[in-house]
């Protein structure tokens, strides 16, 4: 089966979790963490939460920042990734390698899920959905950010160049790549839906364009158990 990205993102070398480390810790990494970290508060108080794809733990700490009455939790298929979120967040926050496939989780386990930037790599999305619906409570919830497809790539750009203008030449370059790369690989609105449909959310879904640190061409999918 061909990879949308699990394949490169399970054998990731330390030095590139390094650098997306940095890169998205300050400037418009920053202020897209913590966009993403009120947007799920709005959601959700109490309770069990799990990032999936939380790659070095940076949203998780965002969350933390913001809310004392969450049991955080956060996985990654990428041992470098792993590690980094493990520096970051201590041992009061449990971080697993795992894939969204296979969550060492059991049924209901968890009051909610969140995935920001990562759902476009899963191989099998829909196995993916399957699972987060598997390890929610019954009146869960599992949220989902990503860049769509069908966003006008003219208009896109030069939301990047607005937003990341104060930033350093280097970084800006990085930063504006990776999101052009995302709105490349990502699906379209419509698939989206379709997805979400396949699922066993289906008929339990609603999608919402967002403007994400003042970034558009973001969606919200909301999936309810």
């Amino acid at each position: 089966m061909k990879t949308r990205g699990e394949a490169w993102s399970a054998k990731q070398p330390r030095f590139a979790a390094f650098l997306y480390d940095k890169m998205m810790g300050s400037g418009a990494g920053r202020d897209y963490y913590q966009c993403i970290a009120r947007d799920t508060l709005a959601h959700l108080q109490s309770g069990k939460l799990l990032d999936v794809g939380t790659g070095p733990g940076r949203l998780l700490e965002e969350i933390a920042k913001e809310s004392q009455g969450l049991e955080l939790h956060g996985l990654d298929i990428s041992e470098a990734m792993v590690e980094r979120a493990r520096q970051r967040l201590g041992s009061k926050v449990e971080v697993v390698r795992a894939s969204s496939t296979a969550m060492p989780y059991a049924n209901g386990a968890l009051d909610a899920v969140v995935c920001s930037g990562s759902f476009y790599q899963w191989d099998t999305p829909v196995l993916g959905l399957n699972e987060i619906h598997r390890v929610l409570k019954p009146g869960g919830i599992a949220l989902i950010y990503q860049i769509y497809r069908d966003f006008d790539e003219a208009e896109l750009k030069d939301a990047i160049d607005k937003e990341l203008k104060d930033s350093g030449w280097i970084g800006r370059q990085i930063r504006k790549q990776l999101l052009l790369k995302q709105r490349g690989m990502t699906y379209t609105r419509e698939e989206f839906k379709e997805i979400a449909g396949k699922s066993r959310f289906a008929g339990a879904f609603e999608i919402e364009p967002l403007v994400i640190a003042g970034m558009p061409g973001w969606l919200r999918m909301k999936l309810q158990r």
